[in-house]
Protein backbone atom coordinates (compact mmCIF):
# COMPACT_ATOMS: atom_id res chain seq x y z
CA UNK A 1 0.00 0.00 0.00
CA UNK A 2 0.83 3.49 -0.62
CA UNK A 3 0.06 5.89 1.72
CA UNK A 4 -0.38 10.19 1.90
CA UNK A 5 -1.54 12.58 3.67
CA UNK A 6 -2.85 15.57 1.30
CA UNK A 7 -4.03 18.86 2.31
CA UNK A 8 -7.46 19.00 0.54
CA UNK A 9 -6.86 22.74 -0.68
CA UNK A 10 -3.49 21.68 -2.60
CA UNK A 11 -5.52 18.53 -3.99
CA UNK A 12 -8.14 20.45 -5.49
CA UNK A 13 -5.80 23.14 -7.01
CA UNK A 14 -3.90 19.96 -8.58
CA UNK A 15 -7.15 18.12 -9.83
CA UNK A 16 -8.35 21.61 -11.31
CA UNK A 17 -5.19 21.56 -13.75
CA UNK A 18 -5.48 17.81 -14.20
CA UNK A 19 -9.01 17.49 -15.34
CA UNK A 20 -9.97 20.42 -17.21
CA UNK A 21 -9.22 19.26 -20.44
CA UNK A 22 -10.77 15.31 -20.33
CA UNK A 23 -13.88 16.00 -19.07
CA UNK A 24 -15.27 17.44 -22.22
CA UNK A 25 -18.58 15.76 -24.16
CA UNK A 26 -16.10 14.97 -27.38
CA UNK A 27 -13.36 13.03 -25.84
CA UNK A 28 -13.45 9.03 -26.04
CA UNK A 29 -15.00 7.69 -22.39
CA UNK A 30 -11.92 5.25 -22.08
CA UNK A 31 -9.64 8.26 -21.44
CA UNK A 32 -11.77 10.18 -18.92
CA UNK A 33 -10.08 9.48 -15.93
CA UNK A 34 -7.38 10.96 -13.48
CA UNK A 35 -4.48 9.12 -12.95
CA UNK A 36 -3.42 9.54 -9.45
CA UNK A 37 0.16 8.25 -8.02
CA UNK A 38 2.06 8.07 -4.98
CA UNK A 39 5.39 8.26 -6.33
CA UNK A 40 8.98 8.76 -3.75
CA UNK A 41 7.14 12.53 -1.72
CA UNK A 42 5.15 13.02 -3.93
CA UNK A 43 1.59 13.24 -4.79
CA UNK A 44 0.82 13.77 -8.93
CA UNK A 45 -2.75 14.34 -10.73
CA UNK A 46 -2.72 13.68 -14.21
CA UNK A 47 -4.87 14.05 -16.58
CA UNK A 48 -5.34 13.09 -20.89
CA UNK A 49 -7.51 12.73 -23.24
CA UNK A 50 -5.31 10.86 -26.41
CA UNK A 51 -4.11 14.40 -28.10
CA UNK A 52 -3.39 16.27 -24.56
CA UNK A 53 -1.39 14.59 -21.72
CA UNK A 54 -1.23 17.06 -18.34
CA UNK A 55 0.25 16.64 -14.81
CA UNK A 56 0.14 18.09 -11.68
CA UNK A 57 2.45 17.80 -8.74
CA UNK A 58 1.06 18.68 -5.74
CA UNK A 59 2.90 21.43 -3.64
CA UNK A 60 6.02 19.77 -1.68
CA UNK A 61 4.68 21.63 1.42
CA UNK A 62 0.97 20.39 1.08
CA UNK A 63 2.15 16.40 1.03
CA UNK A 64 3.13 13.84 3.42
CA UNK A 65 3.92 10.37 1.85
CA UNK A 66 3.17 8.00 4.53
CA UNK A 67 4.47 4.68 2.88
CA UNK A 68 5.49 4.40 -0.70
CA UNK A 69 5.34 0.43 -0.95
CA UNK A 70 3.13 -1.19 -3.18
CA UNK A 71 1.24 0.24 -5.87
CA UNK A 72 1.88 3.43 -6.84
CA UNK A 73 -1.23 4.55 -9.37
CA UNK A 74 -4.60 3.96 -9.49
CA UNK A 75 -7.03 5.52 -12.62
CA UNK A 76 -10.27 7.35 -10.73
CA UNK A 77 -13.49 8.94 -12.29
CA UNK A 78 -12.21 12.99 -11.98
CA UNK A 79 -15.82 14.29 -11.33
CA UNK A 80 -16.38 11.48 -9.07
CA UNK A 81 -13.16 11.93 -7.22
CA UNK A 82 -13.93 15.81 -7.06
CA UNK A 83 -16.99 15.01 -5.17
CA UNK A 84 -15.82 13.40 -2.57
CA UNK A 85 -12.65 15.62 -1.97
CA UNK A 86 -15.25 18.84 -2.05
CA UNK A 87 -17.69 17.28 0.41
CA UNK A 88 -15.24 16.57 3.14
CA UNK A 89 -15.01 19.01 6.07
CA UNK A 90 -11.52 17.97 7.05
CA UNK A 91 -8.51 20.32 5.66
CA UNK A 92 -6.64 17.56 5.13
CA UNK A 93 -7.07 14.33 3.58
CA UNK A 94 -5.35 10.71 3.32
CA UNK A 95 -4.94 8.60 0.02
CA UNK A 96 -4.40 5.13 0.16
CA UNK A 97 -3.58 2.88 -2.92
CA UNK A 98 -4.19 -0.38 -3.36
CA UNK A 99 -5.36 -3.43 -4.93
CA UNK A 100 -6.22 -0.90 -7.86
CA UNK A 101 -8.23 1.39 -5.68
CA UNK A 102 -8.02 4.59 -4.42
CA UNK A 103 -9.02 5.15 -0.70
CA UNK A 104 -10.08 8.64 0.96
CA UNK A 105 -10.02 9.42 4.42
CA UNK A 106 -11.17 12.38 5.79
CA UNK A 107 -14.50 12.97 7.92
CA UNK A 108 -15.64 8.96 6.45
CA UNK A 109 -14.02 6.76 4.12
CA UNK A 110 -14.69 6.65 0.45
CA UNK A 111 -12.83 3.73 -1.82
CA UNK A 112 -13.02 4.32 -6.06
CA UNK A 113 -12.32 1.43 -7.95
CA UNK A 114 -9.63 1.82 -10.35
CA UNK A 115 -11.81 1.15 -13.86
CA UNK A 116 -9.08 -0.24 -16.20
CA UNK A 117 -5.27 -1.43 -16.30
CA UNK A 118 -3.28 1.94 -15.03
CA UNK A 119 -0.41 -0.02 -17.54
CA UNK A 120 -2.47 1.04 -20.39
CA UNK A 121 -1.99 5.08 -19.90
CA UNK A 122 -0.01 7.26 -21.16
CA UNK A 123 3.29 8.15 -18.59
CA UNK A 124 5.48 10.85 -19.80
CA UNK A 125 9.02 9.95 -20.33
CA UNK A 126 11.82 12.86 -19.91
CA UNK A 127 13.46 13.94 -22.59
CA UNK A 128 16.44 16.43 -23.33
CA UNK A 129 15.61 19.92 -22.68
CA UNK A 130 15.66 21.79 -25.82
CA UNK A 131 14.19 25.51 -25.79
CA UNK A 132 13.65 27.58 -22.69
CA UNK A 133 10.96 30.18 -23.92
CA UNK A 134 9.95 33.12 -21.73
CA UNK A 135 6.53 32.40 -20.98
CA UNK A 136 4.75 35.34 -20.47
CA UNK A 137 5.10 36.19 -24.25
CA UNK A 138 4.52 32.94 -25.42
CA UNK A 139 1.34 33.16 -23.23
CA UNK A 140 0.34 36.02 -24.52
CA UNK A 141 0.86 35.36 -28.14
CA UNK A 142 -1.32 32.03 -27.91
CA UNK A 143 -4.04 33.61 -26.17
CA UNK A 144 -4.31 36.86 -28.22
CA UNK A 145 -3.36 35.34 -31.53
CA UNK A 146 -5.85 32.23 -31.26
CA UNK A 147 -8.78 32.87 -29.55
CA UNK A 148 -10.44 35.25 -31.86
CA UNK A 149 -11.18 32.35 -34.22
CA UNK A 150 -11.91 29.90 -32.03
CA UNK A 151 -14.62 31.78 -30.50
CA UNK A 152 -17.12 31.77 -33.66
CA UNK A 153 -15.85 29.06 -36.08
CA UNK A 154 -14.80 25.44 -35.45
CA UNK A 155 -12.66 24.78 -38.76
CA UNK A 156 -9.95 26.30 -36.08
CA UNK A 157 -10.12 22.92 -34.40
CA UNK A 158 -8.70 21.82 -37.71
CA UNK A 159 -5.52 24.36 -38.58
CA UNK A 160 -4.45 24.79 -34.69
CA UNK A 161 -1.90 27.42 -34.36
CA UNK A 162 2.01 27.45 -35.51
CA UNK A 163 4.43 28.28 -33.19
CA UNK A 164 7.76 28.93 -34.64
CA UNK A 165 10.85 30.42 -33.60
CA UNK A 166 13.73 31.17 -35.55
CA UNK A 167 16.48 34.19 -35.32
CA UNK A 168 15.70 35.01 -31.97
CA UNK A 169 12.20 35.65 -33.04
CA UNK A 170 8.94 33.58 -31.42
CA UNK A 171 5.80 34.00 -34.08
CA UNK A 172 2.64 32.52 -33.52
CA UNK A 173 0.24 32.24 -36.37
CA UNK A 174 -3.47 31.27 -36.48
CA UNK A 175 -5.89 30.92 -39.38
CA UNK A 176 -9.59 29.61 -40.21
CA UNK A 177 -8.82 30.34 -44.00
CA UNK A 178 -11.01 33.51 -43.43
CA UNK A 179 -9.20 35.41 -41.62
CA UNK A 180 -5.19 35.68 -40.40
CA UNK A 181 -3.23 36.22 -37.28
CA UNK A 182 0.18 36.75 -36.84
CA UNK A 183 1.97 38.06 -33.73
CA UNK A 184 5.45 38.26 -33.39
CA UNK A 185 8.17 39.27 -30.62
CA UNK A 186 11.76 38.81 -29.26
CA UNK A 187 11.96 35.83 -27.25
CA UNK A 188 16.26 35.65 -27.07
CA UNK A 189 16.21 32.01 -27.75
CA UNK A 190 19.21 30.43 -29.86
CA UNK A 191 17.15 27.81 -31.06
CA UNK A 192 14.80 26.98 -33.97
CA UNK A 193 11.53 25.23 -33.78
CA UNK A 194 8.67 25.06 -36.14
CA UNK A 195 5.37 22.81 -35.26
CA UNK A 196 1.69 23.14 -35.52
CA UNK A 197 -0.67 22.23 -32.29
CA UNK A 198 -4.17 21.54 -32.26
CA UNK A 199 -6.60 24.10 -30.41
CA UNK A 200 -6.49 22.17 -27.44
CA UNK A 201 -2.98 22.32 -26.69
CA UNK A 202 -3.47 26.18 -27.11
CA UNK A 203 -5.71 26.14 -23.99
CA UNK A 204 -3.57 23.74 -22.07
CA UNK A 205 -0.14 25.94 -22.47
CA UNK A 206 -2.26 29.32 -22.10
CA UNK A 207 -3.47 27.85 -18.74
CA UNK A 208 0.18 27.62 -17.64
CA UNK A 209 2.04 30.17 -15.48
CA UNK A 210 5.46 30.88 -15.29
CA UNK A 211 8.70 30.16 -17.28
CA UNK A 212 7.72 27.23 -19.60
CA UNK A 213 10.92 24.64 -21.26
CA UNK A 214 9.36 22.91 -24.80
CA UNK A 215 10.81 20.05 -26.30
CA UNK A 216 9.74 18.45 -29.63
CA UNK A 217 10.18 14.58 -29.28
CA UNK A 218 8.25 12.17 -32.09
CA UNK A 219 5.69 14.20 -32.88
CA UNK A 220 5.04 15.41 -29.28
CA UNK A 221 5.68 18.99 -28.10
CA UNK A 222 6.79 18.25 -24.35
CA UNK A 223 6.28 21.23 -21.88
CA UNK A 224 7.48 21.84 -18.26
CA UNK A 225 6.80 24.84 -16.07
CA UNK A 226 6.78 24.59 -12.36
CA UNK A 227 4.84 21.68 -11.05
CA UNK A 228 3.23 21.37 -14.16
CA UNK A 229 4.26 19.12 -17.43
CA UNK A 230 2.93 17.22 -20.21
CA UNK A 231 2.45 16.37 -24.03
CA UNK A 232 0.76 18.28 -26.79
CA UNK A 233 -0.14 15.67 -29.59
CA UNK A 234 1.18 17.58 -32.63
CA UNK A 235 -0.55 18.35 -35.84
CA UNK A 236 1.02 16.51 -39.15
CA UNK A 237 1.18 18.51 -42.65
CA UNK A 238 1.93 21.88 -43.75
CA UNK A 239 0.07 24.65 -42.57
CA UNK A 240 -1.92 26.73 -44.94
CA UNK A 241 0.23 28.99 -46.56
CA UNK A 242 -0.63 32.48 -45.24
CA UNK A 243 2.84 34.11 -44.55
CA UNK A 244 2.72 35.38 -48.51
CA UNK A 245 -0.94 37.31 -47.86
CA UNK A 246 0.45 38.66 -44.47
CA UNK A 247 3.84 39.95 -46.39
CA UNK A 248 1.77 41.15 -49.09
CA UNK A 249 0.21 43.09 -46.81
CA UNK A 250 0.10 46.81 -48.75
CA UNK A 251 -2.44 49.63 -47.26
CA UNK A 252 -3.99 51.52 -49.61
CA UNK A 253 -5.63 53.52 -47.21
CA UNK A 254 -5.24 53.71 -43.77
CA UNK A 255 -6.88 54.82 -40.73
CA UNK A 256 -4.75 55.38 -37.03
CA UNK A 257 -6.70 55.58 -34.38
CA UNK A 258 -7.02 54.12 -30.80
CA UNK A 259 -7.64 50.42 -30.15
CA UNK A 260 -10.40 50.84 -27.34
CA UNK A 261 -11.86 53.62 -29.93
CA UNK A 262 -12.47 51.26 -32.61
CA UNK A 263 -13.05 47.96 -30.35
CA UNK A 264 -15.99 50.22 -28.36
CA UNK A 265 -17.31 51.51 -31.39
CA UNK A 266 -18.03 48.18 -33.63
CA UNK A 267 -19.20 46.35 -30.14
CA UNK A 268 -22.05 49.62 -29.52
CA UNK A 269 -22.84 49.17 -33.67
CA UNK A 270 -23.36 45.54 -33.43
CA UNK A 271 -25.90 45.60 -30.97
CA UNK A 272 -28.67 46.89 -33.84
CA UNK A 273 -27.95 42.65 -35.36
CA UNK A 274 -26.48 39.73 -35.25
CA UNK A 275 -23.08 39.27 -33.78
CA UNK A 276 -22.11 38.98 -37.03
CA UNK A 277 -24.49 40.85 -38.93
CA UNK A 278 -21.96 42.92 -41.24
CA UNK A 279 -21.20 46.78 -40.66
CA UNK A 280 -19.89 49.34 -42.75
CA UNK A 281 -16.88 51.08 -42.05
CA UNK A 282 -15.68 54.30 -44.27
CA UNK A 283 -12.50 56.20 -44.21
CA UNK A 284 -11.37 59.47 -44.93
CA UNK A 285 -11.30 63.03 -44.27
CA UNK A 286 -9.84 62.18 -41.04
CA UNK A 287 -12.76 60.32 -39.91
CA UNK A 288 -13.91 56.77 -39.55
CA UNK A 289 -17.60 56.57 -39.29
CA UNK A 290 -18.92 53.05 -38.52
CA UNK A 291 -22.38 52.52 -39.39
CA UNK A 292 -25.04 49.62 -39.50
CA UNK A 293 -25.80 48.03 -43.11
CA UNK A 294 -29.22 46.48 -42.55
CA UNK A 295 -31.57 49.18 -41.29
CA UNK A 296 -34.43 46.10 -41.02
CA UNK A 297 -33.71 46.75 -37.20
CA UNK A 298 -32.88 50.25 -36.94
CA UNK A 299 -29.91 52.56 -37.89
CA UNK A 300 -26.80 53.84 -36.30
CA UNK A 301 -23.20 55.40 -37.05
CA UNK A 302 -20.41 56.69 -35.34
CA UNK A 303 -18.04 59.24 -36.25
CA UNK A 304 -14.20 58.73 -34.68
CA UNK A 305 -11.83 61.61 -35.31
CA UNK A 306 -8.69 59.88 -36.15
CA UNK A 307 -5.51 60.56 -38.75
CA UNK A 308 -6.46 59.26 -42.33
CA UNK A 309 -4.46 58.43 -45.54
CA UNK A 310 -6.45 58.14 -48.38
CA UNK A 311 -9.94 56.81 -48.39
CA UNK A 312 -11.63 53.61 -48.69
CA UNK A 313 -15.49 51.89 -47.81
CA UNK A 314 -15.42 48.19 -46.94
CA UNK A 315 -18.66 46.24 -45.20
CA UNK A 316 -17.25 44.08 -42.84
CA UNK A 317 -18.39 40.78 -40.35
CA UNK A 318 -17.35 42.49 -37.00
CA UNK A 319 -16.47 39.71 -35.22
CA UNK A 320 -13.24 39.50 -37.38
CA UNK A 321 -12.31 43.37 -35.80
CA UNK A 322 -14.00 42.71 -32.14
CA UNK A 323 -12.18 39.05 -31.75
CA UNK A 324 -9.19 40.24 -33.10
CA UNK A 325 -9.03 44.16 -31.37
CA UNK A 326 -10.10 42.81 -27.67
CA UNK A 327 -7.71 40.03 -27.83
CA UNK A 328 -4.48 42.10 -28.43
CA UNK A 329 -5.42 45.27 -25.99
CA UNK A 330 -2.61 45.75 -23.86
CA UNK A 331 -3.43 49.43 -23.04
CA UNK A 332 -6.05 51.70 -23.92
CA UNK A 333 -3.93 54.34 -25.93
CA UNK A 334 -2.60 51.67 -27.87
CA UNK A 335 -2.65 52.68 -31.76
CA UNK A 336 -4.18 50.21 -34.50
CA UNK A 337 -3.40 51.10 -37.89
CA UNK A 338 -7.11 50.15 -40.18
CA UNK A 339 -6.23 49.69 -44.01
CA UNK A 340 -7.77 48.85 -46.80
CA UNK A 341 -4.76 46.48 -48.48
CA UNK A 342 -3.99 45.82 -52.77
CA UNK A 343 -5.96 43.70 -54.29
CA UNK A 344 -5.10 40.16 -53.78
CA UNK A 345 -5.46 37.41 -56.61
CA UNK A 346 -9.18 37.14 -56.40
CA UNK A 347 -9.85 40.93 -56.58
CA UNK A 348 -11.00 41.35 -52.76
CA UNK A 349 -9.29 43.97 -51.13
CA UNK A 350 -8.94 42.61 -47.67
CA UNK A 351 -8.62 44.64 -44.41
CA UNK A 352 -5.63 44.29 -42.59
CA UNK A 353 -5.17 45.58 -38.42
CA UNK A 354 -1.43 46.18 -37.06
CA UNK A 355 -0.79 47.14 -33.81
CA UNK A 356 2.40 47.05 -32.29
CA UNK A 357 2.60 46.22 -28.17
CA UNK A 358 5.06 46.17 -25.82
CA UNK A 359 5.44 42.32 -25.58
CA UNK A 360 4.38 41.53 -28.81
CA UNK A 361 3.19 42.92 -32.36
CA UNK A 362 0.41 41.74 -34.45
CA UNK A 363 -0.69 41.75 -38.26
CA UNK A 364 -4.00 40.67 -39.04
CA UNK A 365 -5.71 40.34 -42.44
CA UNK A 366 -9.85 39.66 -42.76
CA UNK A 367 -11.61 39.12 -46.40
CA UNK A 368 -14.71 41.74 -45.90
CA UNK A 369 -18.20 41.16 -48.12
CA UNK A 370 -17.58 44.34 -50.07
CA UNK A 371 -14.27 46.64 -50.07
CA UNK A 372 -13.05 49.88 -52.52
CA UNK A 373 -10.88 52.98 -52.57
CA UNK A 374 -13.00 55.83 -52.86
Amino acid sequence: MTKAKVLKKRLLEAHTIAARFITGKEYQAIFNFIRVSIRDDKVILCGMDGRLYIERTIDPDGVKVISNEGQTDVLVPPDTFKKVISSDPSNELVLEIANNALTIIGKGKFTLHGNIDVDDYWDLKDSPTTIEVPWETLRRGLERASHFVSDYNDRFATYGARIKISGGKLSITSTDLSAVVEGVADCGVDAELDVIIPAVGIEALSSIAEKIVLTLDEGLLRYETGLIRGDVTTLVGEYPRVEPLLDSIEPQATATLCVQDLLDSSRRIQLLGEPSTPIVYTVGDDKLEIKTKDASKGSASIALECKTVGRFKATVNPLYVINFLRNVLESRKKQVHFSLSKTLSNNVMPITMVVENDSMNYRYLAMPQESSCI
